[in-house]
């Protein structure tokens, strides 16, 4: 009985996963294939392609920090919105290897691997 009821639940929770991403689907197709990939494979992130890590960043990570820089952060920095969206955009490209941090002395460069985010 208790196998049964979970069993129930699962099949519940992926239907519900489902409509989320049939939903999602209509207004960001590579979110909506990352969110289908997760749940296919009970959220193995490692199942992802770059393509839907970059989607999963750009939501999760890009969006408020956007949000963020808009409110105080340039201020706090000493740096103008344009140029903190641009090293924010290159620091979350999966696919950038070099970045340059704008600061009041000047921009600092830095070199990541091509293999991921490390530094050189």
């Amino acid at each position: 009985m208790r196998a049964e009821i979970k069993t129930l639940k699962e099949q519940r929770e992926k239907i519900r996963w489902d409509a989320y991403a049939t939903q999602l689907d209509m207004k960001d197709k590579s979110l909506a294939g990352a969110i289908r990939t997760l749940v296919d494979s009970k959220f193995d992130f490692s199942q992802l392609h770059m393509g839907q890590q970059q989607a999963l960043l750009d939501v999760l990570v890009k969006h408020k920090l956007e949000d963020i820089i808009k409110r105080k952060a340039p201020e706090l920095l000493s740096t103008d919105e344009d140029e903190l969206k641009t090293f924010l955009d290159d620091l979350f490209d999966l696919r950038k290897t070099d970045v340059s941090i704008p600061t009041s002395d000047g921009r600092v460069h830095i070199k990541f691997s091509s293999d991921g985010k490390k530094f050189l």
